[in-house]
């Protein structure tokens, strides 16, 4: 199974971290996050993040999703990416939910983890009725897996 490691600025890693943990438990495997604080220089980030790295990869390699390009984490990232680290820049919550959902029963996908994060963007003025059936599609698979539409 592939690792996962959220790197971001501040809290934004905590926070999709919280949220996962609302959905599926606090105990998810190979899951890691690393935020780059006001007191942390690059190269204190990088070390963090090469421990939370190493600490997921099992053998099938790790994603690493950051907030934004060309930011600290971003970029201490790109100096690890190889054939079994890659990065995933702009993430957001359905982003890792695609991961989440196929990785313990097929390979990561990467094309179709960055999609379906562009896919959940609206502009809810100009798209109403298409928010509405992803937030029915959502609420439904929600409940299926036994987890909340909260």
């Amino acid at each position: 199974m592939v690792g996962l490691v959220l790197i971001s600025h501040g809290k934004m890693a905590e926070g999709i971290a919280d949220s996962l943990s609302m959905l599926f438990g606090a105990d998810l495997p190979q899951f890691e996050i690393c935020a780059l604080r006001e007191m942390n220089s690059p190269q204190e980030f990088h070390d963090e993040l090469c421990r939370k790295v190493a600490k997921v990869d099992s053998g099938d390699g790790v994603l690493i999703f950051a907030d934004m390009l060309g930011g600290t984490p971003c970029n201490q990232a790109l100096t690890l990416v190889n054939e079994k680290v890659h990065l995933i820049v702009g993430m957001n919550l359905p982003m890792i939910l695609e991961l989440l959902g196929m990785r313990e029963t097929q390979p990561a996908e990467v094309s179709a983890i960055i999609e379906n994060g562009r896919a959940h963007c609206y502009w809810l003025r100009q798209d109403r009725s298409r928010m509405r059936m992803t937030i029915n599609l959502i609420a439904s698979s929600l409940k299926k897996r036994g987890g909340s539409a909260a």
